[in-house]
């Protein structure tokens, strides 16, 4: 099973490896049952009636974008190692690059953008570190 990731087209890399240790360091990071769901693709269509004539014409414009859901539980040693992951994923929706989403069947879709993150637990102590429950939206842009 892969481990989900977002790399941008500039570089910037959130990847929350099953060990932790390709997000700040040490094993201090992991993400716990993280589920990606991809919403569904459908084309954006205009329908054309014409006064006098029976039936309609329908034109198609391509796909629209659609959204992808992760969402999961992110665990961390302490509060300062969560507060630096919200901080980057939130300068990751700022800069609004686009890049490759993998998900954890090793699916890789282009052309995203991190578009929201929600935390959708409070945080609670878990063993030896913190657990929070979270969500994230990312729009693919060309499907």
């Amino acid at each position: 099973m892969a481990h989900p990731s977002f790399t941008t087209k500039n570089g910037k890399i959130l990847d929350i490896g099953q060990d932790g240790k390709s997000l700040h360091g040490n094993g201090s990071a992991d993400l716990k049952g993280i589920f990606s769901t991809p919403g569904p693709l459908h084309h954006r269509n205009k329908r054309v009636l014409f006064p006098g004539v029976h039936g309609e014409i329908i034109l198609t414009f391509g796909v629209n974008a659609r959204n992808i859901v992760w969402s999961g539980v992110v665990w961390g040693k302490d509060h300062s190692t969560l507060n630096l992951i919200d901080r980057d994923i939130e300068e990751m929706i700022k800069s609004a690059d686009s890049g490759t989403m993998t998900d954890q069947q090793g699916r890789s879709i282009e052309n995203c953008i991190l578009q929201e993150y929600q935390r959708v637990s409070p945080r609670e102590q878990s063993g030896n570190g913190f657990i929070q429950g979270f969500a994230i939206l990312f729009l693919e842009l060309t499907p």
